[in-house]
């Protein structure tokens, strides 16, 4: 069977614009807790509620933005725990794995 070409790949759909990406990253970093925000909001009212989501929002895409970093250092990580390996062996694979799962 010959190696398929660049325009079978499956990786060249339709592309998500960068406003659609992060909204994408967004709701899946809220999860649940975007059913929460009407109750938020009323407790907190609308001018700290709406500084907090952008604040968040904030976080969320800065934070986005070094994952991006960490595994274009390490081309062939998968998980974290591939890019604590990468920096300190299976030391840094544990610590990593530690930290993120306690």
């Amino acid at each position: 069977m010959p190696a398929s070409s660049d325009a079978e790949s499956p990786l060249q759909g339709p592309k998500c614009s960068w406003g659609q990406t992060t909204s994408a990253l967004l709701s899946l970093q809220l999860g649940w807790g975007l059913w929460l925000f009407p109750a938020a909001y009323a407790r907190l009212g609308w001018l700290p509620g709406i500084v907090i989501t952008l604040l968040m929002a904030l976080t969320s895409v800065y934070s986005s933005t070094l994952f991006t970093r960490l595994y274009m250092a390490v081309p062939e990580a998968v998980l974290l725990g591939d890019i604590g390996k990468a920096a300190r062996g299976e030391v840094g694979r544990t610590l990593v794995y530690c930290v993120i799962y306690s």
